[in-house]
């Protein structure tokens, strides 16, 4: 008689042990460990053991990273095992919704966020399907055609946030219910984020914009609303009971300083404002601003003119600044700095004043130029050694004299992406390497990348991590060289 022996493999030993091992940890460590991880390979990770399908299942930022996308090919199809994944977050993506699927039971009782993008669907089907969702909190429609009527029966309380972005709707009958934001306004009663974009009167009664967002004042704390009718900013200033902490609104082409600076006098938990204007002379409303609200800590403005940046001095809380200009407007950077901001983001301005204003912002660590010129500008400040991050696209203008001056005053980089259509000398990468002695990370996207190039990243780019590179003019023994480093981690661009 013979005797079976089952013979279990390395692998299975491997795993068997790993997972003994990972009780030694807390699940929080283990948390912080899998946030780096893709959302396919944290799929793959809770299979390894019990424990960590436990961690990641109970840990809402990992099961985000857990999208599921269905396109018109795939949105009827039931993959084996689906509605046994942790899938918290769907989008929906060009479909014409004419029936609930056969796995949405399932699926929808575990989903926070749902959103829908170009699809086609009946107003009373939506809301059948919502009835299923018990743990939603986000809903996005956008680019959708809706269409029908229903009288709500039913509330989603734990709704927190609704976007409505380019949406059609054909009310086709004289039901009491027939507006859709009369439709929402009753079934989300304790929404805190709305954000509803590119909106007309076809389709929408906008005059009923205002009254739904009044009924939401005991709620509301963040507000968007861009290309609105002009009655709708018109009336906006006089929602003086809301408290906003965070608003994004377009203030043209009409609109009147007083009530506009009554209302955000109004709005003293505001904290965060994005702002698109064409019809601003002066900086005198966003002083007014500055003044009404103290603790404004992220400002984002659109302006079509040149502009000065002096309503600085009353934002000491400003943690990040964002400007976009309009083909390369003048702007003038408040010479006496920000004393707390973290981040500057400038788009399509010609920047004046630049290193005044660095020098006065001793806590600025993250710089953004796109589209930007930045001509050299002579100055005598001292070694920025504040500043982390600098990011110049290839559209910007900074000629070779100001690139040095910013690898000389900013020796403390650890994150440097640089693109430019001017032709720079291959020496550019050997000084970029040779000035920043932290540099973790470097991109030369928008860089004619040339082999000496590469050669110098290599010989003299002790500290870096990660590289990305065009590779279009390297040669295939550069390439090689290039990724059989392994400290680097490599990204080619083919073009």
């Amino acid at each position: 008689m013979s005797t079976f022996v089952a013979r279990r493999s390395r692998r299975i030993e491997q795993l068997t042990r790993l997972a003994s091992q990972s009780d030694l940890y807390p699940p929080e460590i283990w948390e912080h460990i899998f946030r780096h991880l893709t959302g396919l390979q944290i799929l793959r990770t809770r299979l390894v053991c019990r424990r960590w399908r436990d961690i990641i299942a109970g840990c809402p930022l990992l099961l985000r990273k857990l999208r599921i996308r269905f396109d018109n090919r795939r949105y009827r199809e039931l993959v084996d095992d689906f509605p046994l994944l942790p899938i918290t977050e769907i989008s929906i993506l060009e479909y014409s919704v004419v029936v609930a699927p056969d796995w949405w039971p399932w699926v929808s009782r575990k989903l926070t966020h749902l959103t829908l993008f170009d699809c086609g669907v009946e107003v009373s089907l939506l809301l059948g399907m919502l009835q299923q969702t018990s743990n939603l909190r986000c809903l996005k429609i956008r680019e959708c055609f809706l269409e029908g009527t229903a009288e709500p029966s039913v509330q989603f309380p734990q709704l927190e946030e609704l976007t409505l972005d380019k949406v059609e709707y054909d009310h086709y009958d004289d039901n009491e219910y027939t507006n859709l934001l009369d439709i929402f306004e009753k079934i989300f009663p304790r929404l805190r984020d709305l954000r509803i974009r590119k909106i007309g009167e076809n389709g929408f009664n906008v005059e009923r914009l205002v009254p739904a967002i009044r009924a939401l004042a005991s709620t509301l704390d963040a507000l968007e609303m861009d290309f609105a009718g002009v009655n709708v900013l018109r009336d906006l200033p006089e929602l003086t009971r809301t408290r906003l902490r965070r608003i994004s609104v377009h203030v043209d082409p009409y609109f009147e300083l007083d009530r506009w600076s009554r209302f955000f006098r109004a709005q003293p938990l505001l904290d965060d404002l994005v702002m698109f204007t064409t019809n601003l002379a002066t900086n005198m409303m966003v002083c007014d601003i500055g003044r009404a609200v103290s603790n404004l800590k992220r400002l984002k403005l659109h302006v079509t003119n040149t502009f000065s940046t002096d309503f600085l001095e009353f934002m000491p809380n400003l943690e990040y600044f964002e400007l976009h200009g309009e083909v390369f407007e003048d702007i003038h950077l408040y010479k006496r700095g920000s004393p707390r901001l973290t981040e500057l983001h400038l788009r399509d301005v010609d920047v004046n004043g630049f290193w005044p204003f660095l020098n006065l912002s001793p806590l600025l660590r993250r710089i953004v130029l796109h589209g930007c010129t930045l001509n050299f500008q002579t100055s005598n400040v001292k070694a920025l050694r504040n500043i982390r991050t600098l990011e110049i696209d290839e559209d910007s203008n900074v000629p070779l004299k100001m690139l040095k001056a910013l690898l000389r005053k900013c020796p403390s980089l650890e994150e440097f992406s640089f693109g430019s259509a001017e032709d720079y000398p291959d020496s550019v990468p050997l000084l970029i390497c040779e000035r920043l002695k932290r540099l973790r990370k470097l991109s030369l996207r928008g860089y004619p990348v040339t082999d000496a190039s590469v050669d110098h990243i290599v010989q003299h780019g002790r500290a870096l991590e990660e590289v990305r590179l065009n590779a279009y003019v390297l040669s295939e023994e550069t390439i090689e060289r290039l990724l059989a480093n392994s400290n680097l981690q490599v990204w080619l661009d083919q073009y």
